[in-house]
């Protein structure tokens, strides 16, 4: 996981352990949400009619991540994909959704 440098200034058990750098844009979060999904996912493998692939996005906070994902090939023969990104501005428990692109 990568890590940004600044200074946590939380004093929570959950603090970064590491002076000077911290998780600042949520991609723990997103690793423990993709494995659970994962692992949810592989648990009922014999019920999905098609194939799951599950993958980051790199570079995503730039909006150029997408193209390598697509130079490499990850997007062959993908009839739909759900993309998802934390956003600790809504409510605790609720999940914010739209039709087409976010960006």
């Amino acid at each position: 996981i990568d890590a940004l440098p600044i200074d946590e200034i939380a004093d929570v058990p959950f603090s970064s352990q590491n002076s000077g750098v911290m998780h600042a844009c949520g991609h723990d979060f997103h690793t423990s949400v993709m494995l659970g999904a994962a692992h949810l996912l592989k648990a009922r493998e014999a019920e999905l009619a098609g194939t799951v692939r599950i993958f980051f996005q790199p570079a995503e906070e730039t909006f150029n991540g997408a193209r390598h994902l697509i130079d490499a090939g990850a997007l062959d023969n993908v009839a739909a994909i759900f993309g998802l990104h934390n956003a600790p501005e809504l409510p605790t428990g609720t999940f914010a959704t739209r039709a087409g692109p976010f960006y």
